[in-house]
């Protein structure tokens, strides 16, 4: 009998619903789909999209017959008004899909749809730089990756991958160490914690978020002394008990956790699955009188077959809190088995000493700075900035301070739980507290939603700075029209031997995104950045993903990423400085730094390239389709034209191609190859070393900077496309049809650029 589907329970929407775009995107994609079928529907707020895959299974058949099929059904889910924007999410359409038995799974409450982890950074990042198309091509390689045991990374393969949290609802800080080593003893299935409320929450049910703390694991024979310790502490600082599980020695659990807990009763089933006896710890909480507030923090440890990845240990813990409803009946009190279970993220307890940087500065400040992004790298460089006595600093960034953050951030512990700009506003508000003329705003919203009704003569802003270390974001500020004076931006890359500050040109030309692809094409001649790119392009190859390893911008937003304070403090510094030495220039700026390897010791060099003005040029057949070249390759074509007259000339294009915002950029003109024919009302380009430049340029790019299209003069003619242009395109798109890639042609005349493109 046919397995029912998931998506067969919901109403389908009419095509004159869809968002705009989307049906000609979906057919586009379709053929990748099965007989190129899909189905729109409904789907909790959003909209889901089914359609079903043929995957490459092995030919030996699955690993351990994991019951992957040749024809898998799946959905996303897209939002309305977003869906080019952000990521779809991707589930199975398979009520009976083995997601226990499988890694990279996002769990999800019971009985829903399984969800399919596709990338292990943010989603939105690699799908900021792809396609619709490529996101369900990387669905394909997912599954096929299931049915063949190649989910974790390479070079991970002998460690156990932990369980992906998604919707905590806050976190629990508890040393891991010390939690690890009771989770081994085998005498005892459970233990008490007392833990310190970090933030002003009673863990009532209506509470969206909170974060707790451990104080450490209870004594058997120290509860009553915990209880009296509690009463008089609680008087000064939030407290509450808790209880850590662990199963008997022998029990190794070996599956993988798709489904997590929504209710108390889930609860006692997932434990009784992994040999706990949760109810038996609960009903000596609760008749010891632990349970003061409405919420019991609950941390399940699961022993692994081997270590876990990013740990030293193989024992994983699960954080959970159930917000109870007590019921009272004549025996004792027990929890309500309808009660809430929300799960909470785990964070490992840190100490921080913070570096005191001074810096001195002549940057104007009548006007306004505002900062995107308070991580590692916006939080140093806002401490260098203000010490170095700038005022009207305004930071926008919504994200609150995690424990790990304090390893690689500029603010203390006691900020932990609070949202990040206030938080070092407040530091720096006291620094300046004697000072009553001294100004520092904080704007705790996303960047994104900032922009979007950002007047920069509202805000009078001088300089923007962006330190969010998102592609994301980047492009929203490239494409922003209303912008300040002075943009800037700063990175972090590979693991920290490359920091990057951008600085645009007057009248935002370059722009941020130009002055990226820049930054790839140069290393066509510089050997380190070659280097760099070639690393990020082979991790593509050994099957990592595109943008995972090519920047880092100190966005550690998570426990494993491995990068020291000193590292990134190095960096913001110079970031600082160079945001002194930049500001008064009119052209576009790379400052970059390079950590060298010289002979067993480090060297440091920094580099201050200039780029001048880029021309905007809409393309003459397609208005929504740009063109972005610098006004020295527009002078060196226009130079090519002059010296070849009466004849014609041509030759190729190199830079990038951005599908999704409908730009090219060009980086770099190839000339006429030697073996082509001139003449005055014909060229036809030559081939001679064409393949070997190529090749370089790919190789030392990491394939970053590719062929875009190819140019060609029309002295003393208009810039319309001959005859024989057309002609020439119609063989052209033979072979780029198949790929598909856009045929982009370039007419130079003693006027202006004519561009032109076809079959994107």
């Amino acid at each position: 009998m046919e397995t029912k589907l998931f998506s067969s329970e919901y109403e389908n929407i009419k095509e004159k619903h869809y968002p705009v775009g989307l049906k000609q995107e979906l057919d586009k994609v379709s053929t990748l789909f099965i007989e190129q079928a899909y189905n729109v529907f409904s789907y909790c707020g959003d909209i889901g999209i089914s359609f079903s895959l043929r995957i490459p299974l092995p030919t030996r058949g699955t690993f351990n017959n994991v019951d992957i099929r040749e024809v898998e059904p799946v959905f996303i889910r897209i939002k309305h008004d977003l869906w080019r924007q952000q990521a779809p999410k991707v589930y199975s359409d398979r009520r009976d899909f083995p997601m226990s038995k499988l890694s990279h799974m996002n769990p999800v409450w019971k009985n829903s749809p399984p969800s399919f982890c596709l990338h292990r950074g943010s989603i939105n990042e690699w799908y900021a730089e792809h396609t619709l198309t490529e996101y369900i091509e990387r669905i394909r390689e997912w599954l096929r990756d299931a049915s063949a045991d190649r989910l974790i990374k390479l070079g991970q393969g002998d460690e156990f991958e932990i369980t992906r949290i998604e919707n905590s609802i806050g976190y629990i800080v508890y040393d891991y160490e010390e939690f690890n080593n009771h989770a081994l003893n085998g005498e005892e299935s459970f233990r008490f914690i007392m833990y310190e409320i970090s933030k002003d929450s009673l863990l009532e049910k209506e509470n969206k978020s909170y974060s707790i703390k451990s104080n450490g694991i209870l004594a058997k024979d120290k509860y009553e002394e915990a209880k009296q310790f509690f009463e008089e502490l609680s008087k000064e600082i939030k407290v509450t008990f808790g209880i850590l599980l662990y199963p008997k020695m022998d029990f190794v659990s070996t599956d993988y956790f798709g489904e997590m807990p929504e209710k108390y009763s889930d609860l006692i089933e997932f434990c009784n699955r992994i040999d706990i006896n949760i109810e038996k710890a609960i009903n000596e909480y609760l008749s010891l009188g632990f349970n003061f507030l409405k919420g019991i923090p609950i941390t399940i440890a699961i022993r692994r077959p081997r270590k876990l990845i990013g740990y030293k240990y193989n024992v994983e813990f699960l954080n959970f809190v159930v917000l109870n409803s007590l019921e009272n009946n004549s025996v004792e009190l027990s929890i309500n088995g309808d009660s809430t279970v929300s799960m909470l993220s785990n964070r490992k307890p840190v100490t921080l000493e913070l570096s005191k940087f001074l810096s001195n500065s002549e940057l104007a400040d009548t006007n306004k700075t505002l900062v995107f992004g308070c991580g590692a790298v916006g939080s140093k460089l806002i401490m260098h900035l203000a010490r170095g006595g700038l005022n009207n600093i305004v930071v926008v960034d919504d994200d609150k301070l995690s424990p790990h953050n304090l390893v690689r951030h500029a603010l203390f512990s006691r900020s932990v739980g609070k949202n990040k700009g206030e938080a070092i506003k407040k530091e720096i508000d006291d620094i300046y507290k004697a000072d009553h003329d001294f100004k520092f705003d904080i704007i705790e919203k996303k960047g994104e939603e900032f922009l979007e009704k950002f007047e920069s003569k509202d805000y009078q802003v001088e300089r923007i700075i962006d330190s969010t270390a998102s592609h994301v974001f980047q492009n929203y500020i490239s494409d922003h029209r209303r912008i300040s004076k002075h943009v800037y931006r700063c990175e972090i890359a590979w693991n920290g031997n490359i920091g990057i500050l951008k600085k645009e040109g007057k009248e935002r030309s370059p722009r941020l995104d130009d002055l990226t692809i820049q930054l790839y094409d140069r290393a066509v001649e510089d050997d380190y950045l070659a280097n760099w790119l070639k690393q990020y392009y082979d991790n593509i190859k050994s099957g990592g993903f595109e943008f995972e390893e090519i920047n880092v911008g100190a966005s550690c937003n998570s426990e494993t990423v491995r990068m020291s304070d000193d590292i990134i403090s190095l960096h913001t510094a110079l970031f600082s400085l160079g945001i002194k030495e930049l500001e008064e220039s009119e052209r576009g700026f790379i400052y970059l730094t390079k950590r060298l390897n010289e002979h067993g010791s480090k060297k440091l060099l920094t580099e201050k390239i200039e780029f001048g003005k880029v021309m905007e040029r809409w393309f003459d057949n397609d208005r929504s389709w740009q063109l972005r070249i610098s006004e020295e390759s527009y002078s060196y074509l226009s130079q090519q034209l002059f010296e070849n007259i009466p004849n014609e000339t041509g030759g190729l294009l190199l830079g990038r191609i951005d599908f999704k915002r409908k730009i090219i950029y060009v980086t770099r003109v190839i000339d006429a190859p030697e073996d082509s024919v001139k003449k005055p009302y014909c060229f036809k380009r030559g081939v001679k070393d064409i393949p070997e430049i190529l090749e370089k340029v790919r190789k030392r790019t990491g394939n970053m900077i590719d062929f875009v299209g190819e140019w060609h003069t029309h002295p003393g003619k208009d810039g319309s496309l001959s005859i024989v242009d057309k002609q020439a395109i119609k063989e052209l798109r033979k072979s780029l049809d198949r790929i598909p890639y856009p045929t982009f042609i370039l007419v130079v005349t003693t006027k202006k650029l004519h561009p032109y493109i076809f079959g994107q």
